[in-house]
């Protein structure tokens, strides 16, 4: 059971990960600038821009593993 941080894990695919993740075994937190509405199924939500270094370098703590999915989609 790995600790995985996932950034951008409200979009398509981060949501996707997180349930991946989560049914493998796995502990997650997600990180996102937005949450969904729908509940987070990891063990963290963080609401956070990726270039808020201080509030980042917190959700790394104790964290083996990072998924880096936080991007700006084309749709907006």
């Amino acid at each position: 059971m790995v600790l995985v941080l996932i950034t951008g894990s409200s979009g398509r695919i981060g949501l996707a990960a997180v349930k991946d993740l989560v049914a493998s075994g796995h502990r997650v937190i997600g990180y996102d600038v937005y949450a969904r509405a729908e509940p987070f199924q990891g063990e963290q939500f963080i609401e956070g821009d990726l270039q808020d270094m201080g509030l980042l370098m917190q959700a790394m703590q104790g964290v083996e593993a990072v998924l880096h999915l936080g991007a700006v989609p084309d749709d907006v």
